[in-house]
């Protein structure tokens, strides 16, 4: 048996970096989709000549942090650097597993003769696949202080919410999935969806035909468009559910990551993240999964634990009826971080399903996922009374925006309408803001003795979109 040996390491760096072999003047290209908002404050960080600890990109698998990290080493091309002072290793071949961090950039270094204190740019995909990540990484720049350290990971990162922020001694991104607003601007169907979108007031009259055309689009988004995998042109025969399905689905529950969190029963894990997708924007207790997936409570939390750090799920705490959060949240309500989740698990509904409410209020959450509203997000529940979604205005902080879902209809054609809304603001802040999300109505109402915006809440999608955090 021919044993691996370092001919074939370097033959793998290589491969990975054609580039190498290019002369100079040569133009490094990637065929690869649209740009995202993210990749280009990512790689201004990455330039930035304040910069002095790794920058770390992390997200959800399908997310496209592989695109980011390709965009970002282009983008130091054409700021003049040299392709022969960049590396791009994809830590998940199998041929890099005997090598640490350490050893594996070595090679680099030796290729071409560099010493430790040159400045050049390594790109690490899939930090996941090495023990420790993150400190070997740390350990590296100390090692290397003039190198440019860029790296991805899809999972266990050191913080979950958006924008560019120190953690553990390096730079942490966090790339969401697609918002709305995104998926409409890669689909160039922004300018088919009429006058309404760059307006942000509420109280003038709303064009029937152009909401009509915003909830298509929106319900493409809803069940395809969290994704680039489910990104498409306007043709109806381009749609992408099977894209969506075998392309998104492979990676969700990605076997290799949970093995790496610890996790030895990938069949449980499976089970309980099917159950939490199927009631997505729902209120869950742990005695409840519990019984469902028959797991240990203690083993049940890991799991919850290890979904949210893949950000698969997020959970949202609850409140009480007077705005307090519960010494104990043995409630909370737990969304997918894109209602596409749903999709690829169980295939797409229409928007008249009775289910597809709750993939509404799911895709509200993912777009406060990629604006830096997501750590502020809270619910209330109470014997007879819910509010479904509350902004507050710092983490743990009183309410400042309350939301009623009405997809439906039921609240506005309500002669009381969201009176529990209602009540709950005039108990905890009357200050706060008051929002019925709804279908295709919008405008100023009157509730109570104070004012509520009626908003269709796929215009509300979109605007949380445009604000969303780099």
């Amino acid at each position: 048996m021919t044993p691996l040996t370092d001919t074939d390491v370097i033959r793998r760096l290589e491969f990975d970096n054609p580039w190498w072999a290019f002369r100079s003047g040569t133009r490094v290209r990637f065929r690869q989709p649209p740009q995202r908002r993210f990749a280009r404050a990512f790689a201004e960080r990455l330039l930035a000549p304040d910069l002095k600890t790794p920058l770390l990109v992390a997200g959800p698998l399908g997310a496209g942090k592989t695109i980011v990290l390709r965009q970002a080493l282009a983008a130091v091309v054409r700021k003049g650097v040299s392709p022969l002072r960049i590396a791009y290793i994809s830590l998940g071949a199998p041929v890099y597993a005997g090598d640490d961090l350490a050893a594996l950039v070595q090679r680099f270094l030796d290729r071409f003769q560099y010493d430790t204190d040159e400045k050049v740019f390594v790109f690490l995909d899939d930090l996941d696949y090495l023990p420790g990540g993150i400190n070997q990484l740390t350990a590296l720049q100390r090692r290397l202080p003039n190198a440019r350290l860029v790296a991805a990971q899809s999972s266990g990162a050191p913080r979950l919410t958006p924008g560019l922020a120190t953690a553990s001694g390096l730079e942490v991104g966090i790339l969401p999935p697609l918002s709305f607003a995104e998926f409409a601007g890669f689909r160039q169907t922004e300018k088919d969806l009429g006058a309404i979108l760059p307006d942000r007031g509420t109280a003038r009259a709303l064009d029937a035909a152009s909401i009509a055309a915003l909830n298509d689009e929106f319900a493409r988004y809803v069940c395809f468009g969290g994704f680039p995998s489910g990104i498409a042109g306007a043709r109806e025969d381009e749609a992408p559910p099977a894209l969506v399905r075998d392309a998104l689905l492979n990676a969700v529950m990605h076997r290799d990551l949970a093995a790496f969190a610890g996790i030895n029963e990938p069949r449980e894990l499976a089970r309980l993240f099917a159950v939490l997708a199927r009631n997505t924007g729902g209120e869950a207790a742990i005695e409840d999964l519990a019984r469902e997936t028959s797991v240990a409570k203690n083993t049940l939390r890991k799991y919850l634990d290890f979904l949210e750090n893949a950000f698969l799920i997020r959970r949202v705490p609850r409140l009480n009826r007077d705005g307090r959060p519960f010494e104990r949240q043995v409630l909370f309500k737990v969304y997918l971080t894109s209602p596409t989740l749903y999709t690829a698990l169980f295939g797409p509904l229409p928007p008249d399903s009775p289910d597809f409410p709750r993939l509404v209020e799911t895709a509200i959450v993912g777009q406060c996922l990629g604006s830096g509203m997501a750590d502020r997000l809270a619910y209330a529940s109470w014997k007879g009374g819910m509010v479904d979604l509350i902004l507050l205005d710092e983490p743990g902080g009183k309410p400042q925006q309350v939301f009623e879902m009405d997809w439906n209809g039921a609240v506005t054609a309500s002669d009381k309408g969201p009176e529990t809304m209602v009540n709950f603001v005039i108990r905890t802040n009357p200050d706060a803001q008051m929002t019925v999300l709804t279908r295709d109505r919008g405008g100023p109402a009157r509730r109570g003795g104070v004012d509520v915006s009626l908003v269709p809440a796929a215009l509300h999608a979109y605007w949380l979109g445009l604000r969303a955090a780099p």
